[in-house]
């Protein structure tokens, strides 16, 4: 069952959270309390942008999908041919099922962003809860759905057959105690890091 999350949700969510967070070296620790000034602080991540996955009344997964153009937005200045084409076809479709708003030349390019995701080993619900929150998002305002994660997260095989574009970033840590490059060197596990809140 996919729905909206609600305020009783949020000590089931703190918990799912915090096992999501134990495969990770470096994972923000996203509380009760975090929860609720996100969601009541940043513009276009209130409480009824958080949609869950359960089963048998269990959350499995969750994500929110924020609406950041209040902090940034980007402007399309350039539409390439594959564009064009991919354009065409969304409008095509557009006149007999509901599809995303088309790509325009010197307008801000309609987005909204998927965070504060996690799931308890059920990358399925994941997976389930990003087509949702696209198929919500056909025939509305939104032209693409951004995902920020890293290029080997285990959910990308379970996203096959969506369309997309990649965008590589590299990322840097520093610390001022150079002894922990030593420890986190010898730990393989990957670092979590919620990109789409930094801004």
């Amino acid at each position: 069952l996919i729905r909206k999350a609600t305020e009783t949700d949020i000590p089931d969510l703190a918990r799912l959270y915090s096992k999501y967070a134990q495969s990770f070296r470096i994972a923000p620790v996203i509380t009760e309390e975090r929860i609720r000034s996100l969601s009541t602080s940043i513009h276009g991540i209130s409480m009824d942008r958080f949609i869950v996955a359960t089963v048998g009344g269990v959350i499995r997964a969750v994500t929110a999908v924020w609406d950041e153009h209040h902090y940034r937005h980007y402007q399309v200045q350039r539409v390439n041919s594959q564009i064009e084409w991919a354009n065409r076809i969304v409008r095509l479709l557009g006149m007999v099922h509901p599809m995303p708003k088309p790509i325009d030349l010197n307008a801000p390019l309609r987005q909204s962003a998927l965070v504060m995701y996690a799931h308890d080993g059920d990358r399925k619900a994941l997976a389930t809860l990003f087509r949702h929150a696209n198929n919500e998002m056909s025939g509305g305002d939104c032209t693409l759905l951004s995902l920020y994660t890293r290029d080997n997260d285990p959910i990308i095989p379970y996203l096959s057959g969506m369309t997309g574009v990649s965008v590589m970033s590299e990322m840097y840590l520093y610390a001022s105690d150079a002894s922990l490059y030593a420890s986190m060197g010898t730990n393989e596990a990957t670092d979590w890091l919620d990109m789409g809140l930094i801004v």
